[in-house]
């Protein structure tokens, strides 16, 4: 019977653990899948706005403080170059998308420093870089940037031979005068638009959006198709948790029967057992934050929403077992 408890117990407790695990997973394969999907149009928010301004600006982080200024969640790019070779400036205001890497990392917020030379290149520049005292290297525009990053999918994207640099350090790289703002929020009125360019133009700059709309891509539809496989393992785990769970309670009506014969109240069986539940949930989500720190590191606010779902389902339903069996008379819980 102890050997059945404890393997109970266990098998819980992994499930308890691969659930965030999965959820993680989950959100990774729909955000890289959502990127790929994005890279022909090069658009990446739920919504885009192209802008031009009269010439081209010495000094982008005009656009930069400005979007700052509103508190938005959006991204500024600009591009320089012809056919299939691309430098593209890049500065956001909280996080960008999950571009698949072949190595290293994308840019962080942290990373949009003035004169912080930092570059990330699709696979197809790697050619073009260099390696010194085991960093990795390239040139543009006649300045050294570091690569802190390698673009690159299993099949050919049209960012393969894109060289992203940090926006601010733009203007000593090339100049533009065309900008694209993804939005990644909803929050993409017409009024938050038009405060965003009287920002803009209170800086002497003259600008006008040439196109801008919604992107298809970023809509409810392909996520739902993007993430059915993981929606069904989900679904499997959560019903496996509650059915170990219904057999991991009736498995503890001995011990509650010796408590209730050596005079244990029925709210202090109540909390043993749900401290006993709980020691075991915690368990599992070290396990599962570590998993996700070391590997998913971008995603760990996602394990939040995947217990905030989960726990209260679960407590509402261990509440019901704990009290039915405690309603059962005592010689019947104790045979």
């Amino acid at each position: 019977m102890v050997r059945h408890i404890r393997c109970t117990t266990i098998i819980l407790g992994i499930l308890f653990a691969i659930l965030p695990i999965l959820t993680v997973l989950m959100f990774h394969h729909i955000t890289v899948s959502e990127t790929l999907a994005n890279m022909d149009s090069g658009v990446f928010g739920k919504y885009y706005e192209l802008l031009a301004a009269e010439e081209a600006l010495a000094d982008p982080t005009i656009i930069y403080k400005a979007v700052e200024k509103m508190n938005i969640k959006c991204a500024v790019t600009a591009d320089s170059g012809e056919g299939t070779e691309t430098i593209r400036s890049i500065y956001f205001t909280k996080t960008y998308v999950n571009f698949p890497m072949k190595e290293g990392r994308f840019f962080k917020k942290s990373d949009f420093t003035i004169n912080n030379q930092k570059a990330v290149v699709g696979k197809g520049k790697i050619e073009e870089t260099y390696m010194r005292d085991s960093i990795r290297y390239i040139i543009v525009g006649d300045i050294e940037f570091e690569v802190i990053g390698i673009l690159g999918y299993e099949s050919d994207t049209v960012l393969d031979n894109t060289i992203f640099i940090n926006g601010m350090m733009q203007k000593q790289v090339f100049s533009s005068s065309i900008y694209t703002i993804d939005f990644f929020s909803d929050d993409n009125s017409e009024e938050t638009m038009e405060t965003l360019l009287k920002q803009i133009e209170k800086q002497g700059v003259k600008i006008e959006r040439l196109s801008g709309g919604a992107n298809f891509m970023n809509t409810v539809i392909p996520r739902l198709m993007y993430s059915r496989w993981f929606s069904i393992l989900l679904f499997a785990d959560i019903l496996c948790i509650f059915l170990l769970s219904l057999e991991w309670v009736q498995q503890q009506k001995k011990q509650l029967g010796v408590r209730r014969l050596l005079g244990a109240t029925l709210q202090q069986l109540f909390f043993w057992i749900l401290k006993r539940y709980f020691i075991l949930v915690l368990l599992s989500i070290a396990i599962a934050v570590l998993y996700t720190t070391l590997f998913y590191a971008n995603y760990r606010q996602f394990l939040i929403k995947s217990y905030a779902f989960l726990l209260p389902v679960l407590i509402l339903f261990l509440i019901g077992m704990v009290k039915q069996i405690l309603q059962h008379p005592l010689e019947e819980v104790i045979k």
